[in-house]
């Protein structure tokens, strides 16, 4: 029996057939491969669900295209072993490469040194795409390397065969704080993408063209409430297209069953959110409302920007120039909602006259 695909991706990353929007990230990252930039360095930063694993996938699928590049993504939720899995990777690419005699070198540098060798015989390049970038340093002990080392100076060795060998860099991570810290190392070196919601105008492109693969057509209007009531959201707006496929109809009926579904996951997960943010400071919950227009440094207390920071590294806000903003606007309207004690059902309008008003404040 022929099955109707559904096109939303809500579990893993998004493959890069399916990859929308981040232009910033993807045309900065094609001109450094045509302009024969190998030696670069691209942070992906953003809070849970915000798509920098896919990013990671997609920027792997471009390299992927250039013949003197050999891109590797080193998931550090699955791979174990980073040392060896670079290594092995890389055989398959690379005639010549013994990977038992790599594998034997005691001393890490060694091992890139010999890899450096075979990749400038091939004129080649390697480009490391690291997810979750933070947590390397405990990986590569776990392996047996820098046992007894901080982690601090991990990244500082990494630093080091980046800047000496063929060696490109490209990393995200989900955890801000130690993140941040890791990225520390090279001083500022790192080109630094923040992650946010889409463009208006790519919510809706992303959102036809996976209702289209569904094999589902959505009036524009439809189109347009999911973006509004999920924020531009990427995530969100993936798990409400993917319960409005799964009913295999658009309807205001089909609708609401999408959008409760989808408002219970989400009250769900914030409300988490907001004991976590609660446990930082009884004040933080207004801060990050706030936050949903920027707010400038100058603005803040003492007490206020030793608050933020913590905000900062918890992944709830981040700094543009120099103002705050919060990362994730669904949340703070969720926050909003909470503060003015309005009732939970409501967090996301329904696709009635009350959408028509969110709308407007929306664009207002």
């Amino acid at each position: 029996m022929y099955c109707l695909r559904n096109a939303f991706v809500i579990e893993g990353p998004v493959p890069p057939e399916l990859f929308f929007d981040r232009g910033e990230v993807v045309t900065f990252f094609r001109n450094l491969l045509e302009l024969e930039k190998y030696k670069m360095l691209i942070a992906i930063l953003g809070p849970f669900k915000f798509g920098k694993t896919s990013i990671l996938f997609k920027l792997r699928s471009i390299a992927s295209s250039y013949n003197k590049v050999i891109p590797l993504l080193l998931r550090l939720n699955i791979v174990s072993k980073p040392f060896t899995f670079i290594v092995k990777k890389l055989a398959e690419k690379i005639e010549g490469i013994d990977v038992e005699e790599v594998l034997r070198c005691e001393e890490p540098y060694y091992m890139f040194e010999k890899i450096n060798i075979m990749l400038e015989k091939e004129d080649k390049w390697l480009l490391l795409l690291i997810d979750e970038f933070q947590d390397l340093p405990e990986a590569i002990k776990s392996e047996g390397f820098f046992i007894n080392r901080q982690d601090k100076f991990i990244f500082e060795f990494i630093r080091g065969i980046v800047e000496e060998f063929r060696i490109g860099l490209g990393v995200s991570g989900s955890v801000i704080g130690p993140l941040m810290d890791a990225l520390d190392v090279w001083h500022g070196r790192f080109i630094q993408f923040k992650l946010r919601e889409f463009p208006r105008e790519d919510s809706i492109s992303m959102l036809r063209k996976l209702f289209d693969l569904s094999g589902m057509h959505a009036d524009d209007s439809v189109l347009e409430y999911i973006a509004v009531s999920m924020n531009d959201h990427p995530f969100h707006m993936q798990l409400f297209g993917y319960y409005l496929v799964d009913q295999r109809n658009i309807n205001d009926d089909t609708l609401e069953i999408a959008r409760r579904k989808v408002q219970k996951i989400l009250i769900d997960y914030y409300g988490r959110k907001l004991l976590e943010v609660n446990s930082i400071d009884p004040n933080a919950t207004q801060i990050l409302a706030r936050m949903l227009q920027p707010i400038s440094i100058a603005k803040l207390s003492d007490d206020e920007i030793d608050l933020v920071l913590k905000l900062e590294r918890l992944g709830y806000v981040f700094r543009d120039n120099n103002e705050y903003r919060i990362y994730d606007k669904m949340f703070g309207r969720y926050i909003t909602n909470v503060l003015s004690n309005r009732p939970k059902e409501k967090y996301i309008p329904e696709y009635t006259s009350e959408y028509i008003v969110a709308k407007k404040l929306a664009y207002e």
